[in-house]
């Protein structure tokens, strides 16, 4: 029997998935200031139908209900980019552990003879702030 890597090693060992941590942050602080832009113009639309409420002119149930539907859709909106923001952020984290999982892999079968050459870490793109 010759000294040496196992039988059933796997010569290379190989994955690549190409992830920009900092443009899933960058999405994420995007999406938290579209929602708190639709907050403000939700907050906006509310207070011009309060007074548009108090008014006696012509059309003003139509322009009242078009303030109703401003602000149901910036709320709405709002809700979508809280939305997005959780996802972008629960994705940044799996990113994060599936880039620790592979290394721990690698590691592993390259300590134990299962890998002769680890050609190429999950390669995760971070961009220092």
């Amino acid at each position: 029997m010759t000294a040496g890597p196992s039988p059933w090693a796997v010569l290379n060992f190989t994955m690549e998935c190409d992830f920009d941590v900092s443009s899933i942050n960058a999405f994420v602080t995007a999406c938290q200031s579209a929602a708190g832009i639709m907050r403000s113009a939700d907050d906006d639309a509310m207070r011009a139908h309060s007074i548009v409420a108090h008014q006696t002119a012509q059309l003003l149930h139509e322009c009242g209900e078009d303030l109703e539907n401003v602000s149901q859709v910036a709320d709405g909106l709002a809700e979508i980019f809280d939305s997005l923001k959780s996802a972008s952020e629960d994705l940044s984290w799996w990113v994060d552990a599936a880039q620790k999982e592979y290394g721990y892999i690698a590691s592993d079968g390259a300590a134990s003879g299962m890998i002769r050459f680890v050609c190429r870490w999950l390669r995760i793109r971070r961009t220092s702030a």
